[in-house]
């Protein structure tokens, strides 16, 4: 019996033969009305903009058609009914719904959550990945590699027996990589033709990652983590690339991380063997064994706010607030909770590697060295790996 179903949702309830798809579709006198369908309408090249979407929802809440053929509303709500006509879904189930975060998309899952909270009394969680950008291929591999991420951390939320995964809905490439995130998980697929509304289950197929090879593999993975030049790569790294391609992916000449290996070097099992190496001034051994916990954590933080540097500038290059420039660490100014967090920081690309020369949990100590900018220039021999002394949060 499934208490919990997790499904990755698309946008096939606009579809014309679908009641939600035709309702957006009736002639109307309502101007807005015809304007949303434009603009949803799969031939527009138009995309509905947030205050669209608010709108679309209200006048779905306000005058819902009765819908007269439950197997035409979507694949996510033909989920749901295959499961119940086979005596496997428990009463108010959790149901999450993950989707791309566009406008569109979550428009969709607006509609489809309110039908599954009405008729199936489901309590509905709304996930969303970024959109994913299918003319920047570093982007699209970014994109896969957080959604397989988003997926696993649904499933390990709960266990086979009582939650279902079904990825349904979204681009071919997620119900595919989708899939590959639930047999890591050991889940099987769920899977639904809306056409027949006959359900399947897919048995998963293990994966055997050995946690040897994979530190073999380490080195080059932190090498393509922002692209490695295939001709810098020495004998080793090319026999290691010839024998365990399933990681990366070739661009020109250019190696990077595939959206597989993204998504396993983020993995909490994986990430200490895989991830940005931390390398710690042996001076601050002291403070990560006495505040284990938040030293851990906000090293994450700042390593996780790296893989998006324009939107987290402020808080990596908080340097600049003291007026100081070409410097070569920067000050990082993180928090957790009421505990202050201040780090002197400095990132290599090439070997995915961050330094850590000091870390400051009094504020006031922090205002008055960093302002003073030693701490920011020259260079400490005296490092010591302490990646997989952190704890990583399963």
């Amino acid at each position: 019996m499934y208490h919990r179903i997790v499904m990755t949702a698309g946008i096939s309830t606009f579809g014309p033969n679908n009641a939600p798809g035709k309702w957006l579709r009736q002639e109307a006198t309502n101007v807005a009305r015809i304007e949303r369908f434009q603009l949803l309408h799969p031939t527009s090249k138009k995309d509905l903009d947030e205050a669209g979407r608010e709108a679309l929802h209200a006048a779905w809440r306000k005058d819902r058609p009765a819908l007269e053929d439950p197997s035409a509303i979507s694949a996510e709500y033909s989920m749901l009914l295959a499961l119940r006509a086979a005596n496997r879904l428990a009463d108010n189930p959790v149901v999450v719904l993950i989707a791309t975060d566009t406008p569109i998309g979550q428009a969709a899952t607006d509609i489809i959550g309110d039908l599954l909270q009405r008729d199936f009394g489901a309590t509905v969680t709304r996930r969303h990945v970024d959109e994913l950008n299918v003319m920047s291929r570093p982007k699209m591999r970014r994109s896969l590699g957080a959604f397989m991420g988003l997926v696993a951390s649904e499933l390990r939320a709960g266990e086979p027996r009582s939650t279902c995964f079904a990825p349904l809905g979204g681009f071919k490439v997620m119900t595919s990589l989708g899939y590959v995130a639930g047999a890591y998980m050991r889940y099987p697929t769920a899977y639904l033709h809306e056409g027949n509304q006959v359900l399947h289950e897919i048995p998963w197929v293990p994966l055997n990652l050995d946690p040897k090879a994979l530190r073999a593999l380490a080195p080059l993975v932190r090498r393509a983590t922002a692209g490695a030049e295939i001709a810098s790569l020495d004998a080793s790294q090319r026999r290691s690339l010839t024998e365990s391609p399933f990681l990366f992916e070739r661009d020109d000449e250019l190696l990077y991380l595939n959206a597989f290996g993204v998504f396993l070097r983020d993995e909490p099992q994986y990430r200490p063997i895989l991830g940005t190496r931390v390398m710690l001034d042996t001076a601050l051994v002291s403070t990560l064994k006495e505040h284990h916990s938040v030293v851990s954590r906000e090293i994450l933080h700042l390593i996780d706010r790296l893989g998006n540097l324009q939107a987290n500038r402020n808080l990596l290059h908080h340097e600049a607030n003291f007026k100081h420039h070409n410097t070569r660490f920067h000050l990082y100014k993180g928090s957790s909770g009421e505990q202050v967090f201040r780090a002197a920081w400095r990132h290599e690309d090439h070997h995915d590697t961050l330094y850590l020369r000091q870390i400051w949990l009094d504020h006031a100590v922090y205002e008055r060295e960093a302002k003073a900018g030693s701490v920011l220039n020259g260079e400490h021999q005296r490092w010591i790996d302490v990646t997989e002394d952190l704890e990583f949060s399963q």
